[in-house]
């Protein structure tokens, strides 16, 4: 069967064959699938974390982290190259002030990567051991390029420390977002939890371990830029948890536009591996027809087993996958927890522009309504109206509204009510309208 590679271009794809047959008498099928990459260059590189990188999205400040480094050809065999550049980058944010379609303004942020340094390396049949930088937090690239100019790999990595924007540069992630990353995933009950936070603006969090209550909490208070905190797990908590960091910026703070409010989630897994009773399956790789086939179950722990065996033709009808009561009943667990806010409603979003915008009322439906603040001046209440209850009938109900006489815009006004009809029944109701 001849592929169409020449279609695939110049890069390098992942596909799938899927092999099935069928009995020629009975119809019954059995099927097989294999992944393989297609690549028309004449070898890979394989890399793996060793050392203190248990994550390359989460490296400790001055860690000892290195990268193992392995090139083999199409036919998996080990391969030497010589002249091989390594260039370290380090990955920041150009932000930038832009107007949506809407008339919002809003932070725009593109990832710039700054050549810091490069080196030219052999790689060993046997591999190559580099060592990342840790001194300095942040993001960073490494990008692996043969002697012909092309790109091996580009490893993205993060070193978690203290590293705090510089003033005049607080919005460094793209539309306030928070960013958040785990030392690792599987922790023990008791252990503290690290995670690197990337804070775009300054303010005070809280930090939450949740899943169907809260199980504890910490606040903290944090710069623009990056910083590390850390969460206590409870002695007696195992399976599935979420941390959940909210944050919230300081009044004083200079990036307006941004939402005052920002959060991220990340799950953990807790003390599952002392659940685990460490099966394992030993039997012959081929048997034939009517033969016996001696099959040894080893466990860490006492306790009872089933053991079944089935067709893989049946099997694979159904996609059936074997049964995993560990994952089951510890670690897929969702978070039932909902979180609810309201300090972005109760913080004006651009207190900083008085005095460059009149101060006027209504209208936030507009295109720039979002700039009308009603809590400009401390003097001038906002515009609110409230009735008591009022008696109505088909005759109608007049009710008289003061605008205050210095209140210009557009206001909304709204009637909702219930009472009973003609049958009997419970009738309700709503109306609006708009006033300029």
């Amino acid at each position: 069967m001849d592929l169409p590679l020449d279609k695939l271009g110049l890069g390098t794809r992942s596909g799938q064959v899927l092999v099935e047959g069928f009995e020629r008498s009975g119809g019954r099928a059995v099927g097989r699938s294999l992944n393989l990459l297609f690549s028309p260059k004449p070898y890979a590189l394989g890399f793996k974390p060793e050392g203190e990188a248990n994550t390359l999205n989460y490296l400790p400040e001055n860690s000892k982290a290195n990268l193992r480094l392995l090139l083999v050809d199409n036919n998996l065999k080990p391969k030497r190259l010589d002249k091989v550049a390594l260039k370290f980058s380090a990955r920041r944010y150009v932000t930038s002030l832009v107007s949506d379609s809407q008339g919002y303004y809003r932070y725009d942020a593109t990832p710039v990567d700054t050549e810091i340094d490069r080196q030219e390396i052999t790689l060993e049949e046997q591999g190559s051991l580099i060592t990342l930088g840790t001194k300095t937090p942040g993001d960073f690239l490494l990008t692996i390029v043969d002697p012909n100019g092309e790109t091996l790999a580009s490893i993205p990595y993060s070193v978690a420390g203290t590293n705090l924007a510089k003033p005049g540069h607080e919005p460094v992630l793209v539309n306030g977002t928070l960013g958040l990353k785990l030392e690792k995933e599987n922790f023990q009950a008791g252990d503290t939890v690290h995670f690197r936070i990337s804070a775009p603006y300054a303010g005070f969090g809280l930090v939450t371990l949740e899943r169907e209550s809260v199980l504890t909490h910490a606040w903290f208070s944090a710069a623009a830029g990056e910083s590390v905190q850390e969460i206590k797990i409870p002695a007696n908590f195992e399976g599935r948890a979420y941390v959940n960091v909210s944050f919230v910026r300081n009044i004083d703070s200079p990036a307006i536009y941004m939402d005052p409010h920002c959060y991220a989630v990340a799950p953990i897994t807790v003390g599952v591996a002392k659940r685990d009773m460490g099966l394992s399956l030993q039997a012959a790789n081929r048997v034939k027809p009517g033969q016996e086939v001696s099959v040894k179950i080893k466990s860490k722990a006492k306790g009872h087993v089933q053991l079944f065996a089935v067709d893989e033709g049946v099997l694979q009808l159904t996609r059936y996958t074997v049964p995993d009561p560990l994952k089951d009943l510890l670690t897929d667990r969702a978070l039932d927890v909902i979180t609810r806010q309201a300090y972005n409603l109760l913080m004006p979003d651009h207190e900083r522009l008085r005095g460059r915008i009149p101060g006027f009322g209504g209208g936030m439906g507009s295109g720039g309504g979002r700039f009308l603040n009603p809590f400009r001046r401390k003097s001038e209440p906002p515009f609110a109206f409230w009735s008591k209850i009022l008696e109505i009938d088909p005759n109608g109900t007049n009710v008289t509204i003061k605008v205050p006489d210095y209140f210009s815009g557009q206001f909304r006004i709204m009637v909702v009510g219930s009472g009973v009809g003609a049958d009997g029944l419970v009738v309700t109701g709503s109306a609006q309208a708009s006033a300029r």
